[in-house]
This record gives C-alpha cells, structure tokens and sequence, in this order.
C-alpha cells in the first residue's frame, strides 16, 4: 500500500488556507492526514438551515463559510483538535460509510486510552457524545468528491465554546457540548492522543504512515 503521510500543525490553519489545500490535494489525488486547529470560525453544511444560525458574527469575531460537506452547522475556535484525513476510496476500495464509522471509532478509542473518557456515538447525530452525560464532545462531517475524502472530525479539547453560541450545533436546539479539559483530561496530553490516533487508523486500514512533522 501507498504511504499515507500525517502533518500535525501545532498553529492555528486559516480555515480558507485549509479549503485551498484540500482541492490541492484532490486534485492531485495527494494522500495526507492533516492535525491542525482553526481560528474561530462558523461552516454549514449541506443540510445546513439558515434557522440555526441564531445571529450572525461580527467581521472580528467569526467567520462563516458555506461548504460542501455533510451536517448543519457547526463552529470551529482554537483549542481544537481538528483532523483531517484526505484518502483516495476509491484506490484503497473503502466504502464511505466504513470510512465514516472507522473514523469515530478511532477517535473515541484513542480518547477512552489517553483521557479515560467512555464517548459513544449516535445514529440520529453522527459524532461523539460522553456516555455519562449525552454531552457532545466531537462532531464530524466529511465531503466525497470524485471517491476522495475531504474535511473530517472536530474534537473539543481545551476550546472555550464560545463560537457555537452563534448557532444550533448540528442543527439539534439546546444541545450542549463540553470539552476534554472540562471533563478533566489534559489538553497537554493532545500530541499522545494525536500518537494514538494515528496507530489504530494505522491498524484499522493497514497502511504505512510516515510523519511530515513530529508531534512533540
């Protein structure tokens, strides 16, 4: 199998930065997994509706992109950990819907190793939510375009929330979210997670990976 390099970008990506380098890499059909965060930041989805966009940023405070993949919307802010694996499916005969699943089972497990929280997943609001308490802790939407992933997960780890009061989260009115740290994880501990990730997406998909830039 092809090798599959992962950059972890320990500075904020300006999010258009990082919508360019994705059709770059489409393109291209360029294989890359992607660690970075984001300023603060609003994207919608495609089945975005303008009724849960509760009231528009300010110019200084947020900005908005419309963008094509799946879910309402949801927010972006430093303090993230966002990933983003960019695969050729259809080279590799992965069906999206595995993909989809692997990629919150790879993340909830690698959360469950380093910050010893017990996350499930939901049917009815694809993401991660903390098994005690029904809070989501992290939202995923990804993009399919000529079998080429794009776009990713979103995990909260020491982010203050405040973006998303902009919106309804994924579209769901009164749902609340919490972060690794309020749930006593160490956000220092974020390079280990990011290891870990990278090991069982590594285990699940048996593929090569080498590191662009180390995690520590």
């Amino acid at each position: 199998m092809r090798i599959i390099d992962y950059l972890n970008m320990g500075q904020v990506l300006d999010y258009q930065r990082y919508l360019n380098l994705q059709n770059r890499l489409r393109v291209r059909r360029r294989e890359l997994i992607l660690f970075c965060q984001h300023n603060h930041t609003l994207t919608a989805g495609v089945q975005a509706s303008q009724d849960n966009l509760l009231r528009r940023p300010g110019e200084r405070e947020a900005g908005i992109y419309f963008i094509k993949r799946g879910g309402d919307f949801t927010a972006h802010e430093p303090g993230q950990c966002v990933i983003y694996p960019h695969l050729d499916l259809r080279r590799r005969q992965i069906k999206m819907t595995d993909f989809f699943e692997s990629l919150l089972k790879i993340t909830g497990e690698s959360m469950a190793r380093i910050w010893n929280l017990a996350v499930e997943s939901r049917r009815d609001a694809p993401g991660l939510y903390l098994c005690s308490s029904r809070h989501k802790i992290a939202s995923i939407g990804l993009e399919l375009r000529s079998q080429f992933s794009g776009h990713g997960i979103a995990i909260n780890v020491s982010n203050s929330l405040r973006t998303f009061e902009y919106i309804n989260p994924c579209g769901e009115p009164g749902l609340e979210l919490t972060t690794v740290e309020r749930c006593g994880g160490d956000p220092k501990l974020q390079p280990d997670f990011c290891r870990t990730w990278v090991e069982l997406f590594q285990k699940r998909f048996q593929n090569q990976l080498t590191s662009a830039v180390p995690f520590d």
